[in-house]
């Protein structure tokens, strides 16, 4: 029903085959006749957690410390609620997550880093990856299922934050998240000050990749430089 947002290539790698699968033996010619040539599927790969940090460009001790696993079917990622209690774990099967990341069945759509909330200063963010670059280097950060999943953020999550900075991707998507998380945090009556951030590039993870030892002075210039989105109660009109 494509409900949680799985295609069929992400069905496939569930399944544990190769996407090949999918389509019927290719033809070629031998100088006679056409000849039909069954495609094998190719041998499915799996993903383990040494392979996602080194995509990520990230230690894998400190993905290993970030609760990672390697599991039978790829990376497996437990969340937990603020007490740290583990409450589901989702299935990484591909270093891009839109290409293998699989929620258990049934689950509660939820943000991922709610055991490691506590700071004045969070970045609300699309994603597990962005989380982990975050965490490496010293910075609070929630992660968000995606673009359009903001309603999932309770008053909980963000009680202890005096100032949010969302993350502005680059992409049409991206683009509405910063206004759709001030509502969210309007709805749940969150006081505190929203900042929007700009990194010139996709995301944390992709800033952190292209110069990781100016990645905290980055972070810090485009953080004070952040233009401020604060929620606000609409007031109702006058008749």
């Amino acid at each position: 029903c494509f409900g949680c947002g799985a295609t069929g290539q992400r069905i496939v790698e569930a399944l544990g085959f190769e996407a090949t699968i999918l389509f019927p033996p290719k033809s070629q010619g031998n100088g006679q006749a056409n000849v039909t040539v069954a495609v094998a599927p190719a041998p499915r790969v799996v993903l383990t957690v040494e392979a996602l940090a080194e995509a990520k460009k990230l230690p894998v001790e400190r993905l290993r410390e970030f609760g990672l696993r390697d599991g039978p079917r790829g990376v497996e990622i437990p969340y937990h609620d603020r007490a740290g209690v583990e409450v589901l774990v989702k299935l990484r099967t591909h270093e891009v997550a839109s290409r293998g990341s699989l929620w258990p069945a049934g689950a509660k759509v939820q943000p991922y880093g709610r055991d490691r909330l506590g700071a004045e200063d969070l970045f609300v963010v699309e994603g597990e990856s962005d989380c982990w670059t975050l965490w490496h280097h010293g910075f609070a950060a929630l992660g968000l299922p995606g673009a359009t999943t903001t309603a999932c953020l309770t008053a909980a999550d963000v009680r202890d934050a005096k100032r949010i900075f969302v993350i502005e991707e680059p992409d049409e998507a991206g683009r509405k998240v910063p206004r759709s998380l001030r509502d969210q945090l309007t709805k749940v009556e969150w006081p505190g000050d929203l900042r929007i951030v700009r990194l010139g590039v996709k995301d944390p993870n992709e800033l952190h990749k292209a110069n990781p030892e100016g990645f905290r002075a980055a972070l810090e210039a485009v953080m004070r430089d952040a233009p401020a989105l604060r929620p606000t109660k609409e007031k109702p009109s006058i008749q």
